[in-house]
Parts: C-alpha cells; sequence; structure tokens
C-alpha cells in the first residue's frame, strides 16, 4: 500500500500550502504524475 503512503504525503503538503497556488499546482502535477506511473506499473 505505497500508494496510499504518497497519497497522505501529497495530502499532508497540500494542506499545508492550500493558501497557496503553486502549492496546489504542485500536488496536482505530482498527483497527475503518480496516477500515470501506477497505471504503467498495474
Amino acid at each position: 500500500m505505497i500508494w496510499m503512503m504518497v497519497l497522505c504525503i501529497f495530502f499532508g503538503i497540500y494542506l499545508s500550502s492550500s493558501r497557496l497556488k503553486v502549492g496546489e499546482i504542485l500536488v496536482f502535477n505530482g498527483a497527475r504524475s503518480m496516477n500515470s506511473l501506477v497505471q504503467k506499473v498495474a
């Protein structure tokens, strides 16, 4: 369940920088790249 841990980390980063649009963009890009990575593995 590595993706769960990664998801929690991304969520924590998103909450800590929710006021910053840059943080939002970083989390969105990170989640999208992780999604494609998981699809490659699966």
